[in-house]
């Protein structure tokens, strides 16, 4: 009896044990199914956490390429600001931006403006430049502020010219490309006396300084580039530089093959009459450019400021346009007038023939106390006169529209 009471016993606890492992098994399952499912829910919440941040990223990027779109930019018509193969362009001092009409330009088949918006006393001419961009608006023409560098007459160096290693300086044109490029539709930042002043008399050649000058300069100039870059990826970075060839580095501190790893262009200042000179020092610029676009830099005017011959300055550009050049750039608005345009091809101006009545001057021979003198003298006479007028306008339809 005892002894089956004892087996009953020990059936009754192997059953309770059995039940007991039982329960423990399934309860494990179950904790590990919930584990499971935690660590797969928390993988989908990690997913979607890390494609919403990639989303607000991307959204961040789009942002930065699309709002940074003043009202006043000018609309580029599809054409990249880079493609400046066939460019025409003109510098435009500040005090000239309210004589310019922007379907006058547009007509005259112009590309480009470079406005001047800091200039050489150290004056911003931010008004300047939004107001050129305004007239500019919709006629596709690109526009460029023109930065003076490194000649500042408002600060304490000698002459201006301010030592392009003074990072103090730097910073403060750092700040003002900046602030353009962040507030203003401009098509492009233009870089002039990016340079040493070249006077070695004066301790001021590039060659004198410690490092180099030419090092100073790139690296200027690859700031510039960078900043612009972080701003807003469409605007080009330029540089009017000297035209002296392989005495640039030493004196001026312009590398010209340091200075294109960093430049979308240059625009060689190649001002002078000798077509012969324009010629090769345009081939030379192009030839240590490392492929990057030269835009020929021309004078329009002569020793006197008067504008020159249209037939003169259209030699000079095919001068530089036959050895490399892909375009041009003429200084400056108010020395050019509509005569030079229209020899360029740029309006339908033609000389005209019409006859009226001149003055003439010529050398009259008389007789005095028995001897024969000579004199000049006028007379009135009637004859054929040329003017250059519009094509299908009248005689008197001619005006300057730059003066």
């Amino acid at each position: 009896m005892e002894g089956g009471i004892r087996v009953k016993q020990h059936l009754m606890l192997a059953i309770l044990l059995i039940f007991g492992v039982v329960l423990v098994a399934m309860n494990d399952v179950s904790a590990l199914e919930q584990q499971s499912s935690g660590d797969a829910q928390n993988q989908v919440q990690t997913a979607n956490t890390t494609e919403i941040q990639t989303n607000v990223t991307n959204s961040s990027e789009t942002q930065i390429q699309t709002t940074n779109t003043p009202e006043n930019q000018v609309q580029a018509n599809n054409f990249n600001a880079y493609n400046i193969n066939g460019a025409r362009g003109i510098w435009l001092w500040a005090s000239n931006v309210d004589e310019i009409s922007g379907t006058e330009l547009q007509n005259s088949g112009a590309t480009d403006v470079f406005v001047l918006t800091k200039g050489g006393s150290g004056a911003l001419y931010y008004s300047a430049l939004s107001s050129a961009i305004n007239k500019l608006s919709g006629t596709g023409i690109r526009v460029h502020a023109w930065i003076v560098c490194f000649y500042d007459t408002s600060t304490s160096y000698p002459d201006g010219w301010v030592n392009a290693a003074d990072t103090g300086y730097q910073q403060h044109l750092f700040n003002i490309i900046s602030y353009i490029t962040r507030n203003y539709g401009v098509n492009g930042i233009h870089l002039d006396y990016v340079r040493f002043s070249g006077r070695a008399d004066k301790n001021r050649a590039a060659w004198q300084q410690t490092p180099h000058g030419k090092e100073t300069i790139t690296s200027f100039v690859a700031g510039v580039s960078n900043l612009v870059r972080s701003i807003r990826s469409d605007v080009a970075v330029s540089a009017a530089v000297i035209a002296e060839k392989e005495q640039n580095a030493d004196l001026y501190g312009q590398d010209y093959e340091l200075m294109a790893d960093h430049l979308d262009f240059f625009v060689p200042m190649i001002y002078g009459s000798d077509t012969g000179w324009i010629g090769s020092t345009t081939r030379y610029i192009v030839d240590h450019a490392k492929g990057k676009p030269v835009l020929a830099g021309l004078s329009s005017y002569d020793s006197n400021y008067n504008p020159v011959p249209q037939w003169e300055l259209q030699q000079r550009i095919n001068a530089a346009m036959s050895n490399g050049a892909v375009g041009y750039v003429l200084f400056r608005y108010g020395l050019l007038n509509k005569v030079v345009y229209s020899y360029m091809g740029w309006v339908p101006y033609v000389k005209k023939k019409y006859r009226t009545r001149y003055r003439v001057r010529y050398l009259a021979k008389y007789r005095y106390r028995g001897k024969w003198r000579t004199k000049w003298r006028t007379k009135w006479v009637r004859g054929w006169r040329y003017i250059w007028g519009n094509r299908w306008g009248t005689k008197y339809s001619y005006r300057y529209i730059i003066s």
